[in-house]
């Protein structure tokens, strides 16, 4: 799988928002985007949406994650290829080093925050935090 750019994020938030929409509808209604961070398992998307807000576990991710793209594709790996292409996370090379690795996690968290804003303005929703 080719490493992500910064031109590819939109196109893969919109399958992973597509795929959401489809396992768990009116999911962008119950994100926090006060703390939404697509680099932090506890607050990006799966982890807003599957886990304990109160007490982070590690298995209620794996579950969501599972649930989301399959158990062979996900393989208890945070950056494999099924939760880079919908968007949920980086690939393992973009996880170390450098601006650059801030700059990509930060553009992900920032695509997914304009799609939710969106689908909540266009429904006149709040968008700050959880509605």
């Amino acid at each position: 799988m080719p490493e992500t750019t910064f031109l590819d994020i939109p196109e893969r938030v919109a399958r992973g928002a597509a795929l959401l929409d489809e396992k768990r509808p009116g999911w962008w209604q119950r994100i926090h985007l006060d703390t939404l961070n697509i680099n932090d398992c506890g607050e990006c998307v799966i982890g807003q949406l599957y886990t304990d807000p109160l007490h982070y576990d590690d298995e209620q991710f794996d579950e969501g994650a599972i649930d989301l793209v399959g158990e062979n594709a996900y393989d208890n790996n945070p950056h494999a290829p099924a939760l880079v292409e919908h968007g949920f996370s980086l690939e393992r090379g973009a996880a170390v080093g450098g601006n650059e690795r801030y700059e990509r996690w930060a553009a992900l968290t920032a695509e997914w925050k304009r799609v939710i804003s969106e689908r909540r303005e266009s429904l006149g929703v709040p968008s700050g935090g959880e509605s």
